[in-house]
């Protein structure tokens, strides 16, 4: 999998989210003429070598939910979509107002992170005719820019969209209009994002990493910046993997780390970091990252090829990792002082 994009829907109940979704992206969510999306759905959908991640959230505006709830959840929309549909209402009324005021609230909370905030928001207006579809746009257009104008410097427009705003008006259900209108707006506007190169998370463990540490900071109302929660994570990562890689030279589950023998459809490869290729560490490589291993590894390969060596052949035991004599654990220690040398090399935060 190259890429992993998020495609998500916002608006406030019965505006025809989950239908709209269904026929843009081909999934299922449940649809009904009132309110029928409780809380948060997610499905998977495939598209060339993409994997779009579909996510159908409940109305916004509800009675059951907050208002701090619904800044969270504008939030955690437009930190991760790259593509957001925001169905509502013709008429600019107080709600959808309030909507957009909760929205400037959360403009601050998530911060320092490229990877975040560089979604479309697509403004799909609901049971729009032909005839009425300039005059609409235009008053939405007048609305979002007095929004802009009144604070130019931090606004959610800007903050949370990067500026990049769609306004599109969809006719009534039922109409062969309201189809045509999705395939030639929603849908082209939806693959230029797919075609785009790198424009999602570079894996799906990356996809996954983020979206995991946004969930856990607005959980716990951290809004601190990104860069040290990725750190930690990356820290505590590398941490439960290094025993693993040591013994084997490739990913091993953490519980079987200390069984006798470890299946090779239970290792998988070492990964370049960002990427889905394989790491291959050469003996070029390594007499020249470390010269004074140079003649001993040299010599070594005379008696035995090292390069032909496949990483998920060698298995140096569970010994490699453990810490039950003095040898083994001067190893250990001596490896962590490397570990933390190169964090700091890197100027990176401390590990401990």
């Amino acid at each position: 999998m190259d890429d992993a994009l998020w495609l998500t829907s916002m608006g406030k109940q019965s505006t025809g989210k989950s239908y709209f979704l269904n026929h843009l992206a081909g999934t299922s969510f449940a649809i009904s003429g009132s309110r029928c999306t409780d809380g948060a759905w997610l499905s998977l959908r495939f598209v060339s070598d993409v994997l779009l991640v579909v996510l159908d959230f409940e109305g916004l505006g509800s009675f059951e939910r907050s208002e701090q709830e619904d800044i969270f959840l504008s939030v955690l929309n437009a930190s991760v979509s790259l593509f957001t549909v925001f169905r509502m209402e013709s008429r600019f009324d107080k709600d959808i107002d309030g909507l957009f005021s909760r929205f400037q609230k959360g403009v601050q909370l998530i911060k320092n992170d490229p990877r975040l905030f560089r979604g479309l928001l697509f403004m799909s207006v609901i049971d729009v005719n032909m005839n009425d579809r300039l005059g609409v746009v235009n008053d939405l257009a007048a609305k979002l820019n007095a929004i802009f104008e009144s604070s130019r410097e931090q606004n959610f427009l800007t903050e949370m969209y990067a500026g990049q705003v769609t306004i599109n008006c969809t006719p009534p259900f039922g109409t062969v209009e309201y189809y045509q209108s999705m395939e030639n707006d929603a849908a082209k506007a939806l693959l230029s994002i797919v075609r785009e190169a790198a424009t999602g998370f570079s894996t799906d463990k990356a996809f996954l990493d983020c979206l995991r540490i946004v969930l856990a900071k607005i959980s716990m109302l951290d809004w601190t910046s990104m860069d040290k929660s990725t750190q930690y994570l990356v820290i505590s990562d590398v941490k439960q993997k290094l025993p693993g890689i040591l013994r084997t030279g490739c990913h091993v589950p953490q519980t079987l780390v200390a069984d006798a023998t470890i299946s090779s459809g239970l290792k998988e490869s070492v990964l370049q970091v960002g990427t889905r290729d394989k790491l291959v560490v050469s003996l070029t490589a390594t007499c020249q990252a470390y010269p004074g291993f140079a003649t001993k590894c040299m010599a070594l390969n005379n008696v035995i090829l090292l390069d032909t060596i496949a990483d998920d052949a060698i298995d140096f035991g569970f010994d490699v990792t453990a810490l039950e004599t003095r040898s083994t654990k001067q190893i250990h220690t001596t490896l962590v002082a490397l570990f933390k040398l190169s964090w700091r090399k890197w100027n990176l935060a401390d590990p401990d």
